[in-house]
């Protein structure tokens, strides 16, 4: 079942989706044949295949040996890879001016190597955009050069485990000697799961807009605490006004400020603003524990540590 899935997901939307994807490989490989001629001066043969489905388990095996990978950017996620000799054909045109007569001793791809080739890649892709025979069978515009992948196991994991398929886009582009080229692959998410994934993606976006909306609208209490006292409920029972509380280590730069639970949230100090009494942050560790005196008395408490109660 999972495999009629795969090909009716690769058929695209309505009759003649399959069509419309093989014109876009076609587009594909003249896009990049004019690219490279055009930006680097290679004349290039260009043979593609027809585009076909690829499980993220055939990944590593559709990949060139020592190939650039570079991952790409944009309403999905995608990647293309070079072939080194392709790729070493390319970076001695733009540098030296002319591709070497024999084939580049085997080596590994660098970040460097991929900034040389990243103006390339934006051109392509851009030219495939404006190429792309029937916009529903293939991604939304403006899928760009990322960055540079190490190797097939790390591009695997560029895609989801649910992506049950992937299309491939292959090229074989040769130099006019026929002696040097390379593989190109280009790898994309199937039309059909890209579309639902945006749509999955704007729902849950909106979903996340409404939620903050009806959060950031709520009210939320903190009170300040200067200090706090606990005292015989007898003793509370004979408060009368012009009694004295002590307050212990209350200080005016020292006020917690805690939600309805009683959780101290921040540190403050009492201040000024505009004319109304605030209370200024100060940092946000676990507040210092305040001694108190639970005592009342008619005596005052000295200045520094006694202060008449006009509410927390």
């Amino acid at each position: 079942m999972d495999g009629v899935r795969r090909k009716i997901a690769f058929g695209a939307r309505g009759a003649g989706g399959e069509g419309a994807l093989r014109r876009e490989a076609e587009a594909w490989a003249t896009v990049f044949r004019r690219v490279i001629a055009g930006m680097v001066g290679i004349d290039l043969t260009v043979d593609g295949a027809a585009p076909r489905p690829l499980r993220i388990t055939e990944l590593a095996e559709a990949l060139p040996d020592l190939c650039l990978l570079v991952r790409l950017d944009g309403p999905a996620t995608g990647l293309l890879a070079l072939g080194p000799d392709l790729l070493a054909a390319i970076l001695e045109t733009r540098t030296l001016g002319r591709p070497a007569a024999r084939p580049a001793p085997d080596r590994r791809a660098t970040r460097t190597d991929a900034a040389l080739v990243a103006d390339l890649v934006d051109a392509a892709l851009a030219g495939l955009d404006a190429a792309r025979p029937d916009p529903l069978t293939g991604l939304q515009p403006g899928l760009r050069f990322g960055a540079q992948i190490a190797d097939a196991r790390q591009a695997a994991l560029l895609f989801e485990e649910e992506d049950d398929s992937l299309r491939l886009l292959s090229l074989t582009a040769t130099l006019a000697d026929g002696q040097r080229g390379g593989a190109v692959r280009l790898i994309l998410p199937l039309p059909a799961r890209s579309a639902d994934r945006r749509a999955e993606a704007a729902a849950a976006q909106l979903f996340a807009d409404d939620l903050a909306e009806q959060v950031a609208a709520a009210p939320a209490v903190l009170d300040a605490v200067l200090a706090r006292i606990t005292l015989p409920l007898s003793e509370v029972l004979a408060i009368a006004p012009g009694d004295w509380l002590r307050l212990g280590t209350a200080a005016l730069n020292r006020i917690d400020l805690q939600g309805l639970d009683g959780v101290r949230r921040f540190g403050a100090r009492l201040g000024q603003n505009r004319g109304m009494r605030a209370a200024r942050l100060t940092e946000v560790e676990a507040a210092a524990g305040r001694s108190s005196a639970p005592r009342v008395g008619a005596a005052p408490a000295p200045a520094e540590a006694a202060l008449r109660p006009t509410g927390t």
